[in-house]
């Protein structure tokens, strides 16, 4: 049974997984031109990373510490000896590809504020599948070292009710350092991509609003000019009409 806490965690992450469920299948059956942008469909693939992060953390991490289905497990141990290993090593490689999956989200929204008119052209769908390429096959090449190497320890041991995972100490750094690195880059390249776009936003809007004020200025001038030139044409024929 999870305590209190994780089973309020597993509910909160249910529904929200569920919200966002909802929200992908709307954007891949909409019919709108704008949904089926290269934003959304980076979101997409977002998506199936944080799905399958949802489903791996639960089934592999959650569900095993605390003995759900310790059963199968137990079962699986024995043909499986590599289970506690890929289990491991998984966690690890699809926090990095959804790592990656933001900084491509991040410079998605620069290139839109830097090329407003064409950057969809620049994120052509060959583009698009060259980013997933490397938002998942990158990771693999960091870690595949260290996961694999038989010389580095991965096996279950139980702890009273609590099934963990003992990994040799020298693992545990290497694994927590590049995870450390991917993370730390990943959110300091997206924040600063993010901060440029608001920037560049915030002054294209001011930009927008002078010109919109100007413009307004000229029609104002334009129409007193006119109404001036009305009275002084009927101030005319007044003079006019009293000779």
């Amino acid at each position: 049974m999870l305590p209190p806490v994780q089973l309020t965690f597993l509910v909160f992450g249910s529904v929200s997984m569920l919200v966002y469920t909802m929200i992908f299948l709307v954007i891949q059956r909409s019919q709108d031109a704008f949904l089926a942008g290269s934003f959304f469909r980076l979101c997409s693939s977002n998506y199936v990373v944080d799905l399958i992060f949802f489903i791996q953390f639960n089934a592999l991490m959650r569900f095993r510490k605390y003995r759900i289905a310790g059963g199968l497990y137990a079962d699986q141990l024995a043909k499986w000896p590599l289970l506690p290993r890929i289990s491991f090593g998984f966690y690890y490689y699809i926090r990095a590809v959804a790592c990656f999956g933001e900084v491509a989200v991040s410079v998605n929204r620069l290139t839109s504020t830097t090329r407003p008119l064409s950057y969809e052209k620049i994120w052509s769908s060959t583009v698009i599948w060259l980013v997933r390429a490397v938002q998942f096959s990158l990771p693999a090449i960091l870690l595949s070292p260290i996961v694999l190497n038989p010389k580095k320890t991965f096996q279950y041991v139980s702890y009273g009710s609590v099934m963990g995972i003992n990994v040799s100490r020298d693992a545990t750094e290497e694994l927590a350092i590049v995870d450390f690195v991917i993370s730390a880059v990943a959110s300091v390249a997206s924040m600063v991509m993010d901060i440029i776009s608001v920037i560049r936003i915030r002054t294209s809007l001011r930009r927008h609003d002078s010109v919109v004020r100007c413009a307004s200025l000229n029609k104002c001038f334009k129409t007193l000019f006119c109404l001036w030139r009305y009275n002084i044409g009927h101030q005319n024929k007044d003079c006019t009409s009293m000779t």
